[in-house]
């Protein structure tokens, strides 16, 4: 069936048809919607991951990168360890500030 799908396009496949078929959306019409968007957004990612983050809270990994940034750590190093982008720990550091203030 979606055997070439990751995990996460698995689940966004499961919700496009779970929240659409609400609205009295056909299964292939939900099928055609989900493949015009892995399509649609795997130009415009260009292969970069697809990051989605808790809303509401935040989560252990954004308080440990805040906590290294405060302690002094280079975002470059923070970056490293972590398998993100310096734009990436510049934005959770942002998130994290915004939570504390």
């Amino acid at each position: 069936m979606d055997n070439h799908y990751t995990i996460l396009e698995r689940e966004i496949r499961k919700s496009i048809k779970r929240i659409l078929s609400r609205y009295g959306v056909s299964d292939s019409l939900c099928e055609k919607i989900f493949s015009e968007l892995v399509s649609e957004l795997s130009v415009k990612l260009h292969g970069r991951k697809l990051y989605f983050g808790k809303r509401g809270k935040l989560n252990q990994r954004d308080k440990s990168i805040y906590s290294l940034y405060m302690m002094g750590e280079n975002t470059h190093e923070i970056a490293k360890i972590y398998g993100l982008s310096q734009r990436m720990v510049y934005r959770i550091i942002k998130e994290v500030e915004r939570w504390e203030n």
